[in-house]
């Protein structure tokens, strides 16, 4: 038996690897192919950043965000929101395929589901991340200081969250019927997610009540990880929390699609 191959029932299985990078390519290149999800996906962050930083700023308690301005504050969270409208338009490719006949036979081929979803959730991911990249190279025309490990940091905790929501992203669009349904059911949770995620306004002047909600939500993780990293330089400890909840969407994800008669 050759060792870039297993058996299935007696059909060869291709070698993981390069099946996951084929298809987390294919993810890419269609990505490129439509310009216009990236105008999408970066157009809404940008202006609530232009909007809110410029406009809204003065109405706001300086204290509140310490020595930083609020723009620089924000950028995190925008940050966050780029990935999340990416991870939601690179999902859809999914029920794309379903519909143009591509899925069904991948999915009953010799390649286990696994490495189909993980080449699904790493294209989308990169896509994803692709979107945070050019929001995270603003930074340094807001940041009072850059701190170099924490900015490239910045850039791992991205991509774990682009991981993350790419993933769950996935799991809903495989059990979607129709683009509909999966837009509805993703901007009931991860809307929530997002407004809950600190993303606008510091956690520690909610009401109490409140943020004990925000700091349970994994997006707040990633968010604050992300915001940690830029204005404190400090990257260890805050990787855990989006690396947790990359690790558990992506879990969740890989069980949706290996279950036999989806």
């Amino acid at each position: 038996m050759s060792r870039a191959h297993a058996t299935t029932a007696g059909r060869p299985v291709p070698a993981a690897g390069p099946i996951i990078l084929m298809l987390a390519r294919r993810e890419v290149v269609r990505f490129l192919r439509q310009p216009a999800r990236l105008a999408a996906a970066l157009g809404t962050p940008l202006l609530f950043w232009v909007f809110l930083s410029g406009g809204f700023a003065a109405a706001l308690d300086p204290a509140a965000f310490g020595e930083m301005s609020y723009g620089a504050f924000l950028l995190p969270g925008m940050v966050t929101l780029a990935v999340l409208f990416a991870s939601i338009f690179s999902s859809i490719t999914t029920i794309d395929d379903r519909a143009s006949g591509w899925l069904q036979p991948a999915l009953v081929s010799p390649t286990p589901r696994w490495v189909i979803g993980s080449g699904k959730v790493l294209g989308g991911a990169l896509v994803a991340w692709l979107h945070a990249v050019v929001l995270l190279a603003l930074w340094p025309f807001v940041a009072e200081e850059i701190f170099l490990a924490g900015y490239l940091g910045a850039f791992l905790i991205a991509l774990l969250t682009a991981i993350a929501i790419s993933a769950l992203g996935l799991a809903f669009a495989f059990r979607s019927p129709d683009t509909g349904s999966f837009h509805a059911v993703m901007n009931l949770i991860l809307m929530p997610l997002w407004l809950l995620s600190g993303a606008f306004f510091s956690i520690d002047g909610a009401a109490g009540w409140m943020q004990w909600i925000l700091r349970l939500n994994p997006l707040a993780w990633c968010t604050d990880a992300m915001r940690t990293a830029l204005h404190e330089g400090q990257v260890g400890l805050s990787l855990m929390g989006a690396a947790l909840f990359a690790a558990a969407t992506v879990t969740v994800a890989l069980t949706v699609l290996s279950r036999r008669g989806q």
